[in-house]
């Protein structure tokens, strides 16, 4: 039980007690006045039933202040659960939309490389036809000085 459930329970249960001791007092008859006009009531049950009219006004507006407060917590409660469903939904998309990207840059990557490779062969095979054509001319310059050696004369450069 909550600390000041438990002293509000003590404030009434000592207000209950002073007022059954001394009940001959809160109920002797007295002149009261009352501003335009006079009376005669006990003072002591004036006064008890006083206390019990702001006690339960008091207790009434706690309840409702309560009962506004746990209402406009569950609001709260219901709204940030929409609003992180809504976020976890846009996290969602936005991963979405990021595989797409690398999918899709990947994918261009791929053909990139593979368009680059092509292209490397194709190098490679026009090298490849330039060198063999280099190495048969020099071949063929070999077999003709073969058999048609070519005279140097001496101090010459060759």
């Amino acid at each position: 039980m909550p600390f000041r459930t438990v002293l509000l329970c003590a404030a009434i249960a000592i207000v209950a007690v002073f007022a059954a001791l001394n009940w001959p007092v809160f109920m002797a008859p007295t002149a009261l006045n009352l501003g335009f006009t006079s009376i005669e009531a006990p003072l002591g049950l004036v006064m008890l039933g006083a206390l019990a009219i702001i006690t339960l006004a008091f207790v009434a507006y706690m309840a409702t202040w309560q009962a506004r407060t746990l209402s406009e917590s569950r609001l709260h409660a219901r709204e940030m659960a929409r609003l992180h469903t809504l976020a976890d939904k846009a996290e969602a998309s936005r991963i979405s939309e990021l595989r797409a990207v690398v999918v899709r840059e990947g994918e261009q990557m791929n053909a990139q490389l593979i368009r680059m490779q092509n292209e490397l062969r194709q190098d490679i095979r026009a090298n490849a036809n330039s060198l063999a054509a280099t190495i048969g001319e020099i071949d063929d310059r070999l077999q003709r000085d073969a058999i048609h050696p070519r005279v140097v004369p001496v101090g010459m450069p060759h």
